[in-house]
């Protein structure tokens, strides 16, 4: 495993002071041509990529991801609307770093307006190395906001926004799409696609219907026949889960490169076809959040999902998982993880066999070989197989129920009266984790400000300054200005 340096990094941002983009820029053809082949020029060194996920792919898991096989990485999807309009959510919403370009980085927006398009491209001009429209979110929310895969009916619309920024934005644009009903439909959309500026395209293998529990498998079928017609490099996305996937669906569809979204998510080790101890992943990931400023709730949603199969096992922690609000509190609970598996040596090294024999095969069945190995290893999250005439259920949800029968026969309270309980103590717990405390006020014990340089409440604060002539840049008390009232108040005090 990776050994990461400490010491914080210095973070990037579409700060304030950006001023707005000039939309009226004209791109020369010499520019064009540069754009247009960009990616061409550079996929030869390309092969696994980091897909764009919400609050997923922040600049701690695409770091950590470089370091582990991966090649491009995306942000999260950034809606373009907002990064344009709001200084905040452009600051929130999209961190890098001063040598993130040098290891290929792409933006994600998604959006329905050319113009809002253009300006949110022209915004991240030196801070990436590509813009990317996304045409591939399938969640309701997308359709809704009338962006992602519900504007794939909308063609000229969509030819629009990526001429326009193929026309006005020094930045090379791509496009992540979903399949269409038929291979004939994907193939003349992505040809529009290429024909109104998009120098790459990534191809999800499912159509926009299949989400949620109705995932389904992606067909790689649609993909190698793309590939086939289109003269741009493409990128295959969907089934990639376990080690040999990424170099099965290259061979298959002939695609430039491989995109992997939740199959790195529960194990991401994936790119270097290897697998390992939950806690030890946890661990290292979060060493890189500290060092890239990473946000609670990504840390928090990354480290759920790499000890999926572990905390199902472990409701208190899982419970703990959910309102812990600190770094030191995840990392008790990964050296709690790893105490309570207790695992030897040999136990390791027969889990990492386990994991070496296997091989895809018709009869095989992934989710039972997934079920056989070790339950403390990192390892996909299988969904389990829809059938419309039966109730599906997750190995956690029927965990739960059994508990909650057990506390019914106990207690004789009804199963409903008991979740509404359980609710209320996990709401408590959030609440009172949440609360930050604040070191006492060396002059009067009132809560201090946290990073005031006198250790003391505001009032407090404003006093110590006056009278020993002294600076606060937190409370923003100089002492310069506070010298009339300095002399008024020793006067006072007959000093």
């Amino acid at each position: 495993m990776a050994e990461l340096n400490s010491v914080k990094v210095d973070l990037l941002h579409v700060g304030k002071n950006i001023p707005v983009p000039d939309l009226s820029f004209l791109c020369d053809q010499s520019l064009l041509e540069t754009k247009k082949s960009y990616w061409k020029e550079r996929i030869g060194n390309i092969k696994k990529v980091v897909a764009p996920m919400v609050d997923q792919s922040e600049l701690a898991f695409r770091q950590y991801m470089r370091d582990h096989g991966a090649d491009l990485c995306f942000s999260p999807m950034i809606h373009a609307h907002l990064f344009t309009t709001d200084a905040t959510y452009r600051k929130v919403s999209l961190s890098t770093c001063k040598n993130e370009q040098e290891k290929l980085f792409i933006v994600q927006f998604c959006g329905n307006d050319p113009l809002t398009l253009l300006m949110a491209s022209r915004y991240v001009e030196g801070y990436c190395n590509g813009v990317d429209l996304n045409l591939g979110c399938p969640q309701l929310i997308a359709k809704k906001g009338n962006y992602g895969a519900y504007l794939q009916e909308k063609r000229e619309l969509i030819s629009e926004m990526v001429n326009k920024v193929y026309l006005h934005c020094k930045l090379p644009i791509s496009v992540k799409i979903r399949v269409q009903d038929t291979v004939e439909d994907t193939i003349a959309y992505a040809g529009m696609l290429e024909n109104a500026g998009a120098s790459m395209i990534t191809i999800h293998g499912r159509t926009r219907d299949m989400r949620g529990p109705n995932t389904g498998v992606a067909d790689w079928k649609h993909i190698a026949a793309v590939k086939k017609v289109l003269n741009i490099p493409i990128i295959a996305n969907g089934n990639i889960q376990v080690p040999g996937d990424v170099e099965r669906c290259l061979e298959t569809t002939g695609a430039d490169a491989v995109m992997s979204a939740e199959g790195i998510l529960f194990n991401p080790l994936l790119f270097e076809n290897s697998f390992e101890p939950c806690y030890v992943i946890a661990r290292e990931y979060l060493e890189c959040a500290k060092k890239f400023d990473g946000n609670i709730s990504a840390v928090r949603a990354h480290i759920f999902r790499i000890c999926h199969h572990t905390l199902i096992r472990h409701d208190d922690l899982r419970i703990k998982m959910s309102v812990i609000t600190s770094f030191p509190d995840f990392e008790e609970i990964i050296t709690e993880l790893e105490r309570r598996t207790g695992a030897t040596e040999e136990e390791y090294k027969k889990g990492k066999e386990l994991f070496a024999q296997y091989t895809p095969h018709p009869s095989a069945s992934l989710k039972d070989f997934i079920e056989a190995t070790p339950y403390w290893f990192s390892k996909p999250y299988i969904r389990p197989i829809i059938d419309s005439t039966k109730q599906c259920e997750s190995e956690y949800r029927i965990q739960k129920r059994a508990e909650i029968q057990k506390q019914a026969d106990a207690t004789g309270l009804s199963k409903r009266q008991i979740r509404k309980k359980e609710r209320r103590r996990i709401d408590f717990l959030r609440v009172r984790d949440a609360k930050q405390s604040f070191p006492p006020c060396k002059r009067c014990a009132q809560p201090a400000s946290s990073s005031c340089c006198n250790s003391s409440c505001r009032k407090c604060c404003r006093l110590i300054c006056m009278v020993d002539f002294l600076n606060c840049p937190v409370h923003k008390y100089v002492a310069e200005k506070l010298k009339s009232y300095r002399d008024a108040f020793l006067a006072t005090q007959n000093v």
